[in-house]
């Protein structure tokens, strides 16, 4: 079959070597020289990966063994990639296989595992992670490995999806045309032109990604089900809380534009509506352009989920974050539950690694304190991981009516459930391990819109560091040699380190957005005018800088920069939204409440509204320590905000202790502050203080001028403290009041709606 296969397809190489635009694409593209960073990605990718993994060598000793080869196999692992060829006695071989997830891995968590719940046996433990492969290449991997009498497999696959064919321009013409042909030299054909037809086609939208994936899944677990070896599917998670979508902000669609200044601003009730318009706009085919369509979608998904997390309502948050990655790419819910359906079908054991780390945090909110990016979880987390594997296993049966691994009486359960008891709780990240260096390998690829307009992911990356390490950021120079440094030694972000001066003003525009966004708007001009000098094309920087020139509190000089902007309002639409928006009169005292609405509680410069506003404040109680007519100085609203976001991130981790001492703070800044007293009321309904929430939840609403909204959410709030209180009659009068309360489009309806069917019982 060997010959004729070769007999069969070299006539195809020999045609595709032939042609006329072959010389051209076997020559490095014109200004890249041989053996150059493109020319390495693309022997990663397209014919690294149609190799041997493993090469048979004969050691010093004479003992023969198989050593990894492979490009990209020489980083990564804590073990050597290599294995005898002879396995000893009760020796048992396990290959993990995936991208770059199995490459960082430490394999030496399983190993101690291994060996505390199975003792007397011997674990040769191979880590063929790979960073970029996708499922297909874990495919031919697999192929291979099959040989080698593996005793398991674990398969980690699924967030290199979207990525198999590298840099645009891998993906050209003339490229592709080389790989097909090569590939066909190197007696690999179908994979050859697997790899082909996928560049030419370019990137599928996610429900084809997904399809694709199945069968790929699919031809994995038939193969090794055929040779009888076991094979692990793991489901993997994702750092849904803290990693927006790519791309950037659609700030050009007015819905979502007064949505988010509305968010921006700490009014989430308000937010939360208006992504929730956007959406309804959406359900019902209200942009026509699909690729506007699916931007609009990821990110009101995204950000409708971020307000109702620092609303506190984190269970509803879940499923708008996981609604968000289902049209992102990769698009993690989707390929998971393709793992756990295919589990079903062939009886392959599934390692719920998704499942296992929402379950380790509250509300199943994944973030930051787990995560190093998007998808590369702390090593701190590698145990969770490996005890997620193990139990997988020892709890499965072999599809021949066998165990796993070893029989069932080999297992040490005691010591299983103890390891998995101190394993499924890892602490959260410490602030000091962080490490930066991630930043800078994950940075380079989200480039600057050609206009200007920064990437939604990389501000969240700059805000992570930046709340760890705020110095680094400020230092621009310094910053700009230790990325260099550092991205030159990955070949994924070597060639950001040799262009790193041609996208460098794309950085400082980046940082300028991360500072506005932490209230820096003075640095945050500083860095957008840097950027500017640097490339004066990124014109929606100009955009930028007047809009943080207005935060700075130089509003006449911001709106007539916008007004010289409105030549461009065409491609920036957003120009016109923010001269209306900040030519708009402000309200005399606005409520200010990170949780609530804000609504005017006055006009703005007529005699009568002022006297209006007067009588209201001098009928309000008077508070010790803070005078009627005295509004607070901007440092202490600065640190009462602070405070309030610091206690709720907090409340999410579970940290009931620390959030509570953060907000009596902010309670102790202003007394009157209602999102202080709703936030310490619900931390002491948690903590099972119900007397102490309910006056909490007293306080707030005696207090004078609540919107229809905030009275509404108080009263709701309130109404799950007095059930707790075993009076279930009060809290479905707060329900009812707080419905009668609400103005139209209170996000909480619904649930207060169900909860108050639900006191009432089934009469009412």
């Amino acid at each position: 079959m060997k010959t004729l296969r070769g007999a069969g397809t070299s006539w195809l190489a020999a045609v595709l070597i032939a042609a006329p635009g072959f010389s051209a694409c076997s020559r490095p593209p014109e200004g890249v020289p041989p053996g150059s960073l493109l020319e390495r990605q693309y022997e990663y990718l397209h014919l690294s990966p149609l190799r041997r993994f493993f090469q048979e060598k004969t050691g010093p000793d004479g003992v023969v063994v198989f050593e990894a080869s492979r490009l990209g196999t020489e980083v990564g692992s804590t073990y050597p990639k290599r294995f005898p060829k002879k396995k000893g006695p009760k020796t048992l071989r396990i290959f993990l296989v995936g991208g770059s997830v199995v490459q960082l891995f430490d394999e030496s968590e399983l190993d101690w595992l291994l060996r505390r719940v199975l003792p007397g046996y011997t674990f040769e433990i191979l880590d063929c992670g790979i960073s970029a492969y996708d499922s297909y290449r874990d495919g031919l991997t697999i192929r291979e490995i099959a040989d080698y009498e593996p005793d398991l497999i674990v398969l980690m696959s699924g967030v290199n999806e979207g990525e198999q064919g590298g840099p645009p321009e891998l993906r050209r013409l003339p490229r592709v045309l080389k790989g097909l042909a090569q590939g066909i030299l190197l007696g690999q054909p179908a994979a050859a032109l697997r790899f082909a037809m996928r560049n030419l086609r370019g990137e599928p939208p996610p429900p084809e990604m997904a399809a694709d994936f199945e069968r790929n899944i699919s031809a994995i677990v038939r193969f090794v089900r055929g040779k009888g070896i076991p094979i692990v599917l793991c489901a993997l998670p994702w750092n849904m809380r803290d990693t927006p979508p790519r791309g950037f902000l659609p700030l050009y669609d007015r819905g979502f534009f007064d949505a988010w200044r509305l968010y921006e601003t700490r009014r989430y009730p308000g937010a939360t509506a208006g992504f929730r318009s956007v959406l309804q706009r959406l359900g019902r085919g209200g942009i026509a352009d699909p690729h506007s369509a699916r931007a609009l979608r990821v990110f009101s998904e995204y950000f409708l989920a971020r307000s109702l997390d620092r609303s506190g309502l984190g269970v509803g948050a879940r499923s708008h974050y996981l609604a968000s990655l289902e049209e992102q790419i990769p698009p993690m819910p989707r390929l998971n539950r393709v793992l756990r359906r295919l589990s079903g079908v062939y009886g392959a054991p599934l390692a719920d690694l998704e499942r296992a780390f929402a379950e380790a945090r509250p509300q199943g909110l994944v973030g930051s304190e787990f995560f190093e990016d998007d998808m590369h979880w702390a090593r701190l987390c590698d145990r969770l991981v490996a005890a997620v594997i193990v139990r997988a296993v020892a709890e499965a049966d072999f599809w021949r009516g066998r165990s796993i691994l070893a029989p069932m009486e080999a297992w040490d359960t005691r010591a299983l459930e103890d390891a998995w008891a101190k394993a499924s709780a890892p602490r959260p990240m410490d602030a000091k391990e962080k490490a930066w260096t991630v930043f800078a390998f994950r940075v380079w690829d989200q480039h600057l819109s050609p206009e200007g307009r920064p990437s939604e992911r990389v501000v969240a990356l700059m805000e992570e560091v930046y709340r760890r390490h705020p110095a680094l950021m400020l230092n621009a120079a310094g910053m700009k040699e230790w990325i260099r440094e550092r991205v030159s030694k990955n070949i994924w972000n070597a060639n950001a380190a040799q262009e790193l001066d041609a996208w460098w003003p794309a950085m400082l525009a980046h940082v300028g957005e991360m500072l506005y966004r932490q209230g820096r708007s003075r640095e945050a001009g500083a860095f957008f005018d840097a950027a500017l000098a640097e490339d004066p094309r990124l014109q929606y920087l100009q955009v930028r800088r007047a809009v943080a020139m207005a935060a700075e509190g130089r509003k006449v000089e911001a709106l007539r920069d916008l007004a010289a902007l409105r030549p461009l309002a065409g491609r920036f639409p957003e120009i016109g939204f923010y001269a209306e928006t900040l030519s708009a009169p402000e309200p005399a005292a606005p409520a200010r409440d990170p949780k609530g609405e804000t609504s005017p509680q006055g006009g703005a410069g007529s005699i009568r509204s002022l006297i209006s506003e007067a009588a209201k404040v001098l009928a309000r109680p008077e508070v010790p320590g803070k005078p009627v007519w005295r509004r607070m100085d901007p440092e202490a609203e600065r640190r009462l905000n602070e405070l309030n976001d610091e206690g709720i991130k907090l409340f999410s981790q579970g940290d009931d202790a620390g959030a509570a001492a953060r907000f009596d703070e902010a309670l102790r800044l202003d007394p009157r502050d209602l999102s202080g007293l709703l936030n310490r009321a619900a931390v002491a309904s948690r903590r099972r203080e119900f007397d102490a929430s309910r006056a909490l939840y007293d306080r707030a609403l005696s207090l004078p001028d609540l919107t229809q909204a905030q009275r509404a959410d108080a009263l709701s709030s309130r109404s799950g403290t007095l059930e707790k209180l075993s009076l279930p009659a009060e809290a479905a009068a707060d329900l009812a009041a707080a419905l009668q309360a609400a103005p139209q489009g209170w996000p909480r309806r619904a649930d207060a709606e169900a909860e108050l069917r639900r006191l009432r019982g089934p009469k009412e």
